[in-house]
This record gives C-alpha cells, sequence and structure tokens, in this order.
C-alpha cells in the first residue's frame, strides 16, 4: 500500500497545466522525498513505454506512451523512400493512415510533425522533473544514485536527439531546438544553436558514461552498450551538419567499434528474423545479440492489430528500386519481404499477446557505422568491413571488387533498415539525396510525380504552430511560413 499511495502522489504532483509542451509550471513543493521516491517514479515511467493501456502514467495531464509506435513507423515509412506510395493506401489497413499520407506524400506531414514533437517534449519534461528530484536529495546510496540518474540522462539525451535530427534544419547550425531542462522555468526557451544542443546531449551522455554503478535487471537506456551505440549515432548524424567538428567521425568510429569488437552479425534469414518477432508484450529485450534493445508493448493503435502493414495481400509493398537491388540469395530479401507478393513482411504482429514494438540500437548499424567513418576517414579498415558485412547478408560473397565504400555502405543502410522507424529517413536527410517518387493527390485522386531535392526545406520538420509559435514565438523553420 506504501508504494500505491507514493506514486499516486508523486503522479498528481507531477501533473501540472501549461500553455505548452517545452515548459511546466513552478512545482512549489519537492515531489518527492526519498531515493526510494525517486526510484519510483523512474521505474513507473519504464514500465508504463512497455505495458498495455492498463498502466498509463501521466503526466502534464497526458498520457505518456513510448513515442515510436506504429503511428509513427506509418509515417516515418511515408517520408522514406522505402515504400510505393502510390500504392499505400489502396486497402483498409492502409487507409487507416489516410490523412497522414496525403500530408506525407508531399513530405508536409503537420500531423506528424505535431505528433513527435509533444511526445518528446512532454518525456524529457519528465525526465527533467526526475533528474531535478534527484538533485534535491541529500541521502542516497551513490551506486544506485547514478543508475538512477544515468537511466534519465540517457533517455532524456535520446529524446534531445531525435527532435534535434527531426526539427534543425541540417546545414543551418543558428536553427537548433528550443529546450528547457529545468521544470521550475516557465519561460518560453528560444532556440538554441545545433551546437549548444549537442553540448547538452554529448554531455550527459558522458556524464552517465562515467558513472561507477553498474547496470541491473531494472536499467534500460542505461547500459554501456546502449551509450556506446547512442554515441556512435549522434556523431555519425552530427559530423557533416552545420555543427560537425573535426573528430566527428573518429569519435563515430571509436563508439561503434566498442559493439562490432563485442558481437557478431547474423548470416541467416532465421537469425535476422527473430528480431522482428518479439514472443511476449510488455518487455524490454536486452542484448539479445543483434539488437542492444527490443521494446513490445501492448497497446494498438487504430484499434487494429494490422495496420500499418497489413498481412501478405492486403500489405505495403516495397519501392521497386529497393527489391531490386538485393542480391540473388542475400538473406533479408526472405525475411523482409513475402517472396510470392513482393509485399513487407519484415514485422511480425501477434494478436493478443503484442500489438507493437520497436527495434533499437541494432549490431548491424554499428558495424555500417563503423565502415562508413572508416571511409570517411580513408581507412582500409572501411571496406574490410563493409566486406564482412556483405558476406554475412549474401551467401557466397567473397570481395568488393570496384565501387565507392561510401556508396556501397549507404545501399547496403537502405537494404538493411528499410521501414525501420526513423533510419531511411535520416539518412536521407543526412546525405542531401534528391528522391522523386509517385503519390496519389488527394483532390483528383490521380497519381502525381513529387520530389524532394537534396537542399529541400522539407528536410526539416515545421515547428508545430498550436503547440509553440502560437504560445513562444519561436523562429519557424525556413520554407515553412
Amino acid at each position: 500500500m506504501k508504494i500505491y499511495l507514493t506514486f499516486l502522489i508523486s503522479s498528481l504532483l507531477l501533473m501540472s497545466s501549461c500553455d505548452s509542451y517545452l515548459n511546466l509550471k513552478p512545482k512549489n513543493k519537492t515531489v518527492v522525498g526519498t531515493m526510494e521516491d525517486v526510484k519510483l517514479m523512474m521505474s513507473s515511467y519504464l514500465f508504463s513505454m512497455s505495458a498495455s493501456s492498463s498502466y498509463p502514467i501521466s503526466f502534464n495531464r497526458t498520457t505518456m506512451t513510448w513515442p515510436f509506435n506504429r503511428d509513427a513507423l506509418a509515417c516515418f515509412a511515408h517520408y522514406s523512400d522505402d515504400v510505393k506510395m502510390s500504392l499505400a493506401v489502396r486497402n483498409h489497413y492502409g487507409k487507416k493512415y489516410e490523412k497522414e499520407y496525403y500530408e506525407n506524400v508531399d513530405w508536409k506531414g503537420w500531423m506528424f510533425s505535431e505528433l513527435m514533437w509533444k511526445r518528446m517534449y512532454l518525456h524529457i519534461g519528465y525526465l527533467n522533473s526526475v533528474l531535478k528530484s534527484l538533485s534535491e536529495l541529500s541521502e542516497y546510496d551513490q551506486a544506485e544514485f547514478e543508475r538512477v540518474k544515468g537511466e534519465a540522462l540517457t533517455i532524456r539525451a535520446y529524446f534531445i536527439f531525435k527532435l534535434l535530427q527531426y526539427y534543425a534544419p541540417y546545414k543551418n547550425n543558428e536553427l537548433g531546438i528550443p529546450l528547457n531542462l529545468d521544470p521550475e522555468v516557465i519561460d518560453g526557451p528560444k532556440r538554441l544553436t545545433q551546437k549548444a544542443c549537442y553540448s547538452q546531449i554529448l554531455g550527459d551522455l558522458n556524464e552517465a558514461l562515467g558513472y561507477e554503478g553498474q547496470e541491473t535487471a531494472w536499467n534500460v537506456f542505461y547500459s554501456k552498450n546502449v551509450l556506446y551505440a547512442l554515441l556512435a549515432q549522434v556523431y555519425q548524424f552530427k559530423a557533416e551538419s552545420a555543427a560537425g567538428e573535426s573528430g566527428d567521425w573518429e569519435n563515430a568510429e571509436k563508439y561503434s567499434s566498442f559493439i562490432v569488437d563485442k558481437y557478431r552479425l547474423e548470416t541467416s534469414t532465421a537469425e535476422i528474423k527473430q528480431m522482428f518477432s518479439p514472443a511476449d508484450g510488455g518487455v524490454f529485450y536486452k542484448d539479445n545479440n543483434f539488437a542492444l534493445r527490443i521494446f513490445g508493448w501492448n497497446i494498438t493503435p487504430r484499434s487494429n492489430t494490422s495496420a500499418f502493414w497489413g498481412y501478405v495481400g492486403a500489405g505495403q509493398y516495397p519501392a521497386d528500386d529497393l527489391l531490386t537491388s538485393y542480391d540473388a540469395g542475400d538473406i533479408r530479401y526472405e525475411a523482409w519481404f513475402d517472396t510470392e507478393e513482393k509485399e513487407y513482411n519484415k514485422y511480425t504482429y501477434k494478436t493478443w499477446v503484442i500489438a507493437d514494438y520497436v527495434v533499437l540500437f541494432r549490431v548491424a548499424d554499428m558495424y555500417l557505422i563503423c565502415a562508413e567513418a572508416n571511409a570517411r576517414l580513408n581507412r582500409d579498415k572501411g571496406k574490410i568491413l563493409l566486406e564482412t558485412f556483405k558476406k554475412s547478408r549474401i551467401p557466397g560473397f567473397t570481395s568488393l571488387t570496384g565501387g565507392n565504400v561510401l556508396d556501397e555502405v549507404m545501399l547496403e543502410r537502405r537494404k538493411e533498415f528499410c521501414c525501420e522507424y526513423d533510419m531511411r529517413w535520416l539518412d536521407m536527410k543526412r546525405m542531401g539525396y534528391t528522391i522523386t517518387r509517385e503519390g496519389v493527390n488527394e483532390k483528383s485522386q490521380q497519381v502525381n510525380t513529387y520530389t524532394l531535392r537534396g537542399d529541400d526545406y522539407r528536410y526539416a520538420l515545421p515547428i508545430p504552430i498550436e503547440s509553440e509559435l502560437t504560445y513562444n514565438k519561436i523562429e519557424q523553420n525556413p520554407g515553412w511560413n
């Protein structure tokens, strides 16, 4: 009973009204008083991210869920060049995302933008309160303190990084994201530079990495492996951006190597498929040899366990150039697609067992980040790692003959991570790809041709007007006014 009452009181004190997702009302009183209470705040949060809707946690009068559910997955698929957009809403399952589709087909997804903005700033606000409560403790066990703080710092840094990736124009350092990390400050923050945002992200991650406390079964994100993987991703994305600095690629190589040296790659269709067929809901899968984290939960978006992908015969089709890019015998072809219908079959949804899930920090990503970093540093290791990767995916492959190593790495990334939440969209953004595709126009219901240029303003999502521009007068991203 004591635990229940403590959590109830904490939850009620945490729920405050405010005009935006960037700031919170002052607390006026301490939310928690002991290390046990703060740990309960954090454990309740972690549990709610992978639990059914029967165990919600509310903050700012809003129910919190893991942001990257199938709603987000559908929109990222629309934004990428991984699906055949001319057929994406041809059946009942695709039509559940029809409203988003007609915005996303031209990369003008205001609903998508507001969805991700609200969700991630809500999480940052909650984690700010956890970290503030930790700072107010006078007595605590140091190792336990570090385990809880390491968890909060790592997850908060992850969400700040995601917001920066989605909303900051890649080549404009002045336009980072607005950031408020103090729950007692109610003034709406201005946009920071991208360099300032990266300084915060890297500072948080390195602080967590420097803690002596060891991860336990309680921890989820606070793990040396997750920290190495996240740091590798941060340096990879930062390196060619307006905030890029000398040493970024060396750091991307350094942190990805920690995982490459520790884990092998999948070598069969069965091994690679297992990551996308979790056995249970409400579970955090840790270090399953091929993915460092897999989240599964029982909340079904759109009340349909088959949307967005549908089932074979009524699912989503891959883009033609993606499908034809696989070599004969590639283990991913059978794992990702139905070989007869030529439809996506990458995600296995299990009705009444698990409704949704996301695979995070894959070992394959670390191999390809390491290969890319070495290629950009003009090191032979880049080609060697790429060949190692291709050998694991293509039976009988021996060596790379001709071709640009970096181009080959990017092609492998597309084949490997097709329709995995934001992976392809962010590669398109940082590489400045020009994409041309066909999609259905909402008004005419005819198939039109749409183009996204390499330097297109639409590579940075618009700041949601309702959420922030009206209240905090934040500068809108160029092109969206």
